[in-house]
């Protein structure tokens, strides 16, 4: 549909999206039991009233952010790098955090940063090893 169509946010996907949205923040901060109608597990929000907000508002502001800051040669450019090397910052994400299990904001920046930076040194270096064997 998104290939077709594009995002699209009309009345109904709004609505059902702030219900979305409104169910996120209830079972964030206000739910105390809610069984048996959801299940009270450590993910508060993966249930499902609260899909419909990430399939449809989430999209389409990140659609919206996208195409306004795409304009900018600097960030579009970074944006077309970075997506080449998104599974090697996925990796290196994965060691730093369960090499440096703790948690806030200085240490999410740290860990973001170094794994911008190391996902993107492992897919130079993984390219250049892969060069050489062929």
């Amino acid at each position: 549909m998104w290939v077709r169509n594009g995002i699209v946010l009309n009345t109904t996907t709004l609505i059902l999206s702030l219900i979305s949205l409104a169910a996120i923040i209830y079972f964030e901060y206000f739910s105390v039991n809610d069984e048996p109608w959801f299940f009270n597990t450590s993910w508060k929000f993966h249930r499902w009233p609260c899909y419909y907000y990430v399939s449809s508002l989430l999209c389409y502001i990140l659609f919206i952010v996208y195409q306004k800051i795409s304009k900018i040669d600097a960030i579009n450019r970074a944006i077309r790098i970075l997506a080449k090397c998104s599974y090697e910052i996925f990796l290196v994400q994965m060691v730093l955090i369960a090499l440096f299990p703790n948690y806030g904001l200085v240490w999410m920046i740290v860990i973001v940063l170094s794994s911008i930076a190391g996902g993107y040194l492992f897919n130079k270096w993984y390219g250049i090893l892969a060069a050489k064997q062929f």
